[in-house]
């Protein structure tokens, strides 16, 4: 089973990241249009374009507590020892990715007061919570010499889950005020979410020792615990998926800007204050699923002493397919009320947004970010995005700007990286340093497009 686990995170994330985390860097560019209100509706009112144009993006990143995922770091999933590194032996390891595909996207100052923007884009959002290394070797059959015995001691919840869906927006920024050189906005997104593919599965409480015998077979006994496996939407999982939308939702972000201008700082007429601030609530809301109820199931885990179940029934089984194997072992296996509900609803990543940008001297800055994550914790299916802290201080001009984010995460921990625009052309990383020196423990990258033709403020 643990190979259809991580290949499945593996195969949902990585097409994606050839294509960084969340647009660090790029996020804080007074140039960034469109791409702005994806993080703060009412940055819109600040944009120094009368219509901007986001052509298309990509934005991915896979992170985790443990393994090393810097370049010159592989991975086979034939391999126990680069399991055991991925699994977590030690202590358990989680592991999130997060795939963004920029669709195309406009903005339009309609006067020096109200801005509007059309905004599109899909995701994907595979996550592992609590990767229980001693479980997952028990099912692959490498616990150990013949005759050596491990406990699983119930310590680690482990859920694992894949959210993809897409999301079409309409934004609106006003000013609020603008006298004095304060400067506020606000703003706000209303989005139609179009969810393609949930599929996720918790494991509870599991207890019991596991033994291996003289021909490297793996058994369990006096073991307990309960499971939960479930489906809604597109078997991504099968040769012929295909892709469509199979459930819907509403969604919201919100959010307030502020800046102090400077009515002498002339330098560059584009970018007239000297210190900004935003906050931010985005992506309020939830997607209703229609559980596919042949693949959704609860149970509860009952393996009494002196009986020895084959761990291996499970390996090389695809999450969707483990109720089938289950129900084959009825005795062990027990079906509950758990998972009754015809539909259930999955919530959206909620995220409080904070943004300061403070402008040291004539095209250089210095920004500080905060991505704290907002997660509903209660029901395995919700996605478990961690958190991000970000300086970023940044060169920027009109046709060109390099950043150099540095960030802490919730998750990967620390992380240095690069990134630039040129033009139309946008691309960085948030831990391209610390790949190079083969030590992060995130892999991420981001590219795009965009055009814009600049505002021109009306005189008073």
């Amino acid at each position: 089973m643990y190979r259809p686990i991580l290949r499945a995170l593996a195969l949902t994330t990585l097409p994606l990241l050839a294509a960084g985390q969340q647009l660090s860097g790029f996020r804080t560019d007074n140039y960034a249009g469109v791409n702005a209100a994806f993080f703060n509706p009412a940055s819109l009112s600040s944009s120094p374009y009368k219509v901007d144009v986001g052509i298309a993006g990509m934005d991915g990143n896979i992170s985790n507590k443990t393994a090393p995922l810097g370049f010159g770091n592989s991975y086979n999933l034939d391999d126990s020892a680069d399991v055991d590194k991925i699994a977590g032996i030690s202590k358990p390891n989680s592991l999130v990715g997060q795939a963004s595909l920029y669709l195309p996207s406009v903005s339009l100052k309609i006067n020096d007061r109200f801005s509007i923007a059309l905004l599109s884009r899909m995701r994907a959002i595979p996550q592992v919570i609590n990767l229980d290394g001693k479980l997952i070797r028990s099912i692959n059959g490498s616990v150990g010499e013949s005759g050596v015995t491990i406990s699983l001691d119930g310590n680690s919840n482990m859920q694992i889950a894949t959210n993809v869906f897409m999301d079409i927006g309409v934004a609106g920024s006003y000013v609020l005020y603008n006298e004095d050189g304060h400067y506020f906005s606000a703003g706000a997104t209303l989005k139609y979410i179009g969810g393609v593919s949930n599929l996720y599965m918790q494991l509870n409480n599991i207890k019991g020792s596991v033994a291996i015998d003289s021909n490297g077979n793996s058994y369990v006994s006096q073991a307990s615990g309960s499971a939960a496996i479930g489906m809604g939407g597109v078997d991504l999982s099968a040769d012929n998926a295909g892709f469509g939308i199979k459930a819907s939702g509403l969604g919201a972000d919100l959010g307030i800007s502020y800046e102090y201008r400077d009515a002498d700082m002339d330098e560059e007429s584009d970018i007239p204050y000297l210190f900004k601030a935003g906050v931010a609530l985005t992506d309020i809301g939830s997607i209703k699923y229609k559980a596919q109820t042949d693949y959704t199931h609860a149970y509860t885990i009952n393996i009494p002493a002196g009986s020895n179940f084959p761990l291996s029934t499970f390996d090389g089984v695809a999450v969707k397919d483990i109720p089938a194997k289950m129900d084959q072992y009825p005795a062990y296996f027990q079906k509950t009320s758990g998972l009754n509900n015809s539909t259930y609803r999955v919530a959206m990543p909620h995220a409080l947004q904070l943004s300061g940008d403070y402008r040291a001297v004539r095209h250089f800055y210095i920004a500080f970010n905060a991505q704290m994550a907002l997660n509903n914790k209660s029901q395995p299916y919700n996605p478990q995005l961690p958190s991000y802290y970000w300086i970023t201080p940044r060169f920027e001009t009109r046709h060109f700007a390099a950043y150099m984010p540095i960030c802490v995460s919730t998750l990967s921990g620390f992380n240095m990286g690069l990134g630039f625009r040129a033009g139309p052309v946008y691309a960085g990383s948030n831990s391209l340093m610390r790949m190079i020196a083969g030590n992060s423990r995130q892999l991420d990258f981001y590219l795009g497009f965009r055009f814009g033709f600049r505002y021109h403020q009306s005189e008073e």
